[in-house]
């Protein structure tokens, strides 16, 4: 399998909706680049799987952390395949899983009270924007990425907001349920000890929101 980096599956992971078209010139183009000889194949590829993204994400809806369509499952993973050359079941296979896991950890952090205001979640965007100064092959293809969705640059981070969200309340939860495990212990989250624990506490803690919520991809 094609190793992917996780910066950019995270930026593809957690595309939702807001989508914004750009005025008709702008779009004309970005299209004639990507379809052009002068863009990388790497490139072209992006382009093209986040024009059909965004189609799929203009028919999800409103962004729910607490909804998993089947439907979507099966689109995104084709589109997923086709970027990272892996098969369209592999895909449905990771996705399924991340998303039963994403929805019983955002669960349970709404029930533990857990909430992420505007400043944090800016501060988040911004350090995952800030990743990719200097790295300009991972500059190129997120300009592919965007211009397949038809955004702005800006537009394009902001409609990653809601999913941003769910994803650091599920890593709040997570902390929080580490720090009373350590409690318990009676280790401290910088030993060596919780290093070699997290991993499987994290398995665990996830299971048991999954069974505690009955979530799954039905």
């Amino acid at each position: 399998m094609k190793i992917i980096t996780k910066k950019r599956i995270i930026i593809f992971s957690i595309s939702v909706l807001g989508i914004c078209i750009l005025g008709t010139g702008i779009v004309g183009i970005a299209k004639n680049y990507y379809t052009g000889f002068n863009s990388s194949q790497k490139e072209k590829v992006i382009y093209q799987v986040s024009k059909k993204e965004k189609t799929r994400l203009n028919k999800m809806g409103q962004y729910n952390p607490k909804d998993i369509d089947k439907e979507q499952i099966e689109e995104k993973a084709e589109n997923i395949a086709e970027e990272y050359s892996i098969s369209v079941e592999e895909a449905k296979k990771i996705i399924t899983k991340n998303s039963i896991a994403k929805k019983a950890l955002y669960l349970a952090a709404e029930d533990a009270g857990i909430t992420v205001d505007e400043a944090e979640l800016t501060e988040e965007i911004n350090k995952i924007r800030a990743t990719f100064d200097g790295d300009e092959d991972g500059q190129k293809e997120l300009k592919a990425r965007i211009a397949g969705m038809g955004m702005t640059e800006n537009e394009y981070w902001d409609s990653l907001r809601p999913q941003y969200k769910s994803n650091i309340m599920a890593n709040k939860y997570l902390q929080l349920m580490y720090g009373k495990r350590c409690q318990k212990e009676k280790i401290s989250m910088d030993s060596p000890q919780y290093a070699e624990k997290q991993t499987q506490w994290k398995d665990e803690i996830t299971e048991e929101a999954i069974k505690k919520y009955h979530v799954t991809a039905d």
